[in-house]
Order: structure tokens, then C-alpha cells, then sequence
């Protein structure tokens, strides 16, 4: 039996810091990336709020189907979280 461990032992001990190394630091850079996106998407509220107003004025108001559309789909979303709630907690 051998005194000290195999030379294979460590360059697999060194893979395996590198790797939970890299891991980590990949959850830092993303996460650091997603609070940058949330900062810029706050910031650029109002400049989303002009180009909103700037296509309403070139364009026109949304035709009534659109809007429609969309008023089906917040709906279709709010109906569905309530049987989900309702499902969830048993409500009679």
C-alpha cells in the first residue's frame, strides 16, 4: 500500500474543484445578468411608455378584436389560477 495517494487522485480532486468552480461562478454571472435586466427594464419605463404613445399616435388605437384577444387571454389566465387556488385548498 502506498504512502501517499496516486498523482490520478488529484488531477480528479483538481477537475472537480475546477468544475464546482465554474458552476458557481456561472450562477453568479447569471444572476448578476438578471439583476442588470430587471435594473435596465425599470429604467426604461418611460421610454417604453413614449414609444407606446408615439405608435398610438402614428398608428391609431388597437383595432377591438386585439384588444379582445388580449382581455381572452388575462381571463383565460385569472380563471385558471382560481380553479388552480380553488383545487389546491379544497374550497366547498
Amino acid at each position: 500500500m502506498q504512502a501517499s495517494p496516486d498523482i490520478w487522485v488529484y488531477v480528479l480532486g483538481a477537475g472537480v474543484v475546477a468544475l464546482f468552480g465554474l458552476f458557481f461562478w456561472h450562477v453568479f454571472k447569471s444572476f448578476i445578468g438578471a439583476g442588470r435586466k430587471v435594473a435596465d427594464y425599470l429604467d426604461n419605463s418611460s421610454a417604453r411608455r413614449r414609444a407606446a404613445l408615439d405608435r398610438e399616435i402614428r398608428f391609431g388605437p388597437d383595432p377591438l378584436w386585439l384588444r379582445a384577444i388580449r382581455f381572452m387571454f388575462i381571463a383565460a389566465a385569472v380563471c385558471l389560477a382560481a380553479v388552480l387556488f380553488w383545487k389546491r385548498f379544497r374550497l366547498q
